[in-house]
């Protein structure tokens, strides 16, 4: 199926201080692993992460802003107006 995830797919975030992380990240059958000691997408006016699995190591403050009204960037259905975190296991 054209456009359908890999299964096992790994991504990895390993700058030293990834402080724009804008818009929706879609990963659902990925590890989406962040490795920072810094604050992680505090500059980004809404960040969305749907993933497997996130895994954050060296101590990151990832920060999840939901100004999606201060980009142009299009927010996709059911995350728009969404001001809240959803963890699962």
């Amino acid at each position: 199926m054209p456009g359908a995830p890999i299964e096992g797919y790994a991504s990895s975030s390993t700058a030293s201080s990834p402080r724009n992380l804008l818009g929706s990240n879609y990963l659902p059958v990925s590890v989406l692993n962040i490795d920072s000691s810094a604050l992680v997408a505090d500059q980004s006016a809404y960040t969305a992460i749907v993933t497997k699995s996130l895994q954050l190591q060296s101590g990151p403050d990832l920060v999840l802003n939901t100004n999606s009204d201060l980009t142009g960037v299009p927010v996709p259905e059911g995350i728009k107006g969404s001001a809240r975190g959803v963890l699962t296991e």
